[in-house]
C-alpha cells in the first residue's frame, strides 16, 4: 500500500511594464495564453524604444519571457523554464533574476534560462527580469502566474447545481482540497458538503450506467454498485453516501483514468492501459491497507485516524497501486519478498516505483497518505520531498530489508533524477517508463543503473550520463 500529493499549472495571467534607466518608454506586444499544449511556449515580448543615449546606439532592444516546456493543465511539472530572449542577445551583459520581489540568480551566458522550481507552490509568482546591456541601457520585464489545479476538473463551489459537471468529488483527497485536517478525523455520512466541489466530467465510460471502461470497472463489495441519478449525472452528497460508497467509487475512477492520461501523456506510454482492471473502491475486511492482487485493486477501510472512512477517498492510494499494475504488465510477475543487503531487490524497486507514479501526477506536492493519516505530512518515511538524504545503506540498517522501506530509497533516487537541475521532466518521465520494461527478479536498486545508463545511451545520445551518476551516488550505490 501507498499514497500521494497535490498539482497545480501555473498559467500566465498578466505582465506588468516598467520604465527602467535611459530607455524611455516601452512598447508592449501582448499575447497572455489561458494554457500550454504540447511544447508551445508563451512568448511575452516587451519592445523599448531608445531616447538618444550617448552610451549607446539607437536601436530598438527588446526583453521577453516565455516558459520552454509549457504542458497541458493535466501534466504540470514540478519546474517551468522561463528563457529571457531579446532582438540583440549577444549584447546582454547579464540578467537579474528575482521572485515576488526577491533577488534570486543572476544570468551571464546566452542562453538564457532561468528554471523556476513550483515545488509546493500555491500562491501567485511573479518572475521579473532586469537585463543590463553591455552599453550600460537597462530592460524590465515581469509576469505574474497564478497556480491552477491540475486535472481535467476544477473546483466549483456550485458544483451540484452546475449541469456542466458529472459528478462532484474531491481533489485529490479530502486533506489536500481542504487544506487542512479534519478535526476529528472524516468519517462515513459526515457532512463535508464545502470541501466536496471539485467538478469533472467521466470520460471514457463504455456506457452511461455504470463506470466501467476499457480501463477499469469499478463497484464497492461493501457499498452499492454507482449508478446515475434521476437526471442522468452521478452527483452523490458524501454526507448521503453512509452504506453505498459512490463517492469512493467516483474519486476510483476519475483519478486512475487521470493517471493515465497524464503518465501517457508524459512519457508515451502507459502499460496497463486497455486492461480492464477490476477495482472494489471499499472492503472492510481490509483494515487501513490496499493492494493490488496481480489482476485488480482492493481498497479497504481506514481506521488509523481514530474514525473509519473508505481508503479511496485518497487518490494516491490506487494511484500507487495501479503503478503496481503498470509494472507488472511492463515486466511480468515479480518476486515480492523482503531484501537481504542494502542493495535493494525487486520488491523494493516494485514499491519505489509505485510511489513514483504518485510523485508523477502529483508532482508539485507529492506527499503520501494525508487521508490515510488525517495528515498534512501524510505517510512517516515515504515523503520524497524529506528523503534526499536517505541512503540504501540507512535505510537498510533501520529498517532492515522490508520492501516498502527499502522502496522509499528506489522512490526518492527516482524523484532526485526527475527534479535534478540537469534533468527534462519529459525525458525522465520517458526514461522511466521504459526502464519497468526492463526489470528482472534479478533487478536490484544499485544494478537498476545499468538499465538507466543503456537507455540514455539508446535514446538521448548519453546526455544524462552526470545525472544517473550523481544520484546513484547520493543514494550510496
Amino acid at each position: 500500500m501507498a499514497i500521494g500529493g497535490f498539482l497545480k499549472h501555473y498559467i500566465v495571467t498578466c505582465i506588468r511594464v516598467t520604465q527602467v534607466g535611459t530607455l524611455g518608454f516601452f512598447i508592449l506586444n501582448l499575447g497572455c495564453s489561458k494554457g500550454f499544449e504540447g511544447n508551445k511556449s508563451s512568448v511575452i515580448e516587451i519592445a523599448s524604444t531608445s531616447q538618444g543615449d550617448p552610451k549607446g546606439p539607437e536601436t530598438p532592444e527588446s526583453v521577453s519571457i516565455a516558459f520552454k516546456q509549457g504542458l497541458s493543465l493535466e501534466s504540470a511539472e514540478v519546474s517551468e523554464d522561463v528563457e529571457i530572449v531579446s532582438s540583440n542577445s549577444s549584447e546582454i551583459k547579464d540578467i537579474q533574476m528575482s521572485l515576488n520581489g526577491n533577488t534570486d540568480r543572476k544570468l551571464t551566458e546566452a542562453p538564457f534560462i532561468y528554471r523556476v522550481n513550483l515545488v509546493k507552490k500555491e500562491s501567485p509568482i511573479k518572475v521579473k527580469a532586469l537585463a543590463t546591456f553591455k552599453n550600460g541601457k537597462t530592460a524590465e520585464a515581469e509576469i505574474t502566474v497564478n497556480p491552477q489545479l491540475a486535472g481535467s476538473g476544477g473546483i466549483d463551489p456550485s458544483c451540484m447545481t452546475n449541469a456542466s459537471y458529472d459528478a462532484c468529488i474531491f481533489w485529490k483527497n479530502p486533506i489536500s482540497h481542504k487544506k487542512s485536517v479534519f478535526k476529528p478525523a472524516i468519517t462515513y455520512g459526515q457532512d463535508v458538503a464545502t470541501v466536496q466541489s471539485y467538478g469533472i466530467k467521466l470520460k471514457g465510460l463504455s456506457s452511461q450506467s455504470e463506470l466501467k471502461s476499457i480501463n477499469f470497472t469499478v463497484s464497492a463489495k461493501d457499498g452499492q454498485k454507482a449508478v446515475p441519478d434521476s437526471a442522468g449525472t452521478y452527483k452523490y452528497k458524501y454526507a448521503e453516501d453512509s452504506g453505498k460508497s459512490f463517492v469512493a467509487q467516483l474519486m476510483a475512477y476519475f483519478w486512475m483514468t487521470e493517471e493515465i492520461e497524464i503518465i501517457k501523456k508524459k512519457s508515451g506510454r502507459f502499460y496497463a492501459e486497455g486492461k480492464r482492471v477490476p477495482v472494489s473502491s471499499l472492503d472492510k475486511s481490509v483494515k487501513n491497507n490496499a493492494y493490488w492482487d496481480g489482476q485488480g485493486i482492493v481498497l479497504g477501510e481506514v481506521t488509523i485516524p481514530g474514525k473509519p472512512s473508505e481508503v479511496a477517498l485518497g487518490a494516491d492510494v490506487y494511484i500507487h497501486e495501479l503503478g503496481h499494475g503498470n509494472m507488472q504488465y511492463a515486466a511480468g510477475n515479480t518476486a515480492y519478498r523482503s531484501c537481504g543487503s542494502a542493495a535493494g531487490c525487486i520488491g523494493a524497486i516494485n514499491e519505489g516505483q509505485a510511489d513514483f507514479h504518485v510523485a508523477l501526477v502529483f508532482s508539485q506536492n507529492p506527499v503520501l497518505g494525508e487521508h490515510f493519516f488525517n495528515s498534512m505530512e501524510g505517510m512517516p518515511g515515504r515523503n520524497v520531498l524529506q528523503n534526499h538524504n536517505l541512503t540504501g545503506t540507512s535505510a537498510f540498517s533501520s529498517g532492515g530489508g522490508e520492501v516498502h522501506n527499502m522502496g522509499a530509497v528506489y522512490a526518492s533516487l527516482l524523484w532526485e533524477m526527475y527534479v535534478h537541475p540537469a534533468m527534462s521532466h519529459l525525458d525522465f518521465s520517458k526514461m522511466f517508463s521504459l526502464h519497468l520494461a526492463m526489470l528482472t527478479n534479478s533487478s536490484t536498486i544499485a544494478n537498476s543503473k545499468a538499465v538507466f545508463e543503456s537507455i540514455n545511451i539508446a535514446q538521448f545520445d548519453g546526455k544524462y550520463k552526470t545525472v544517473i551518476d550523481e544520484v546513484f551516488k547520493l543514494k550510496g550505490y
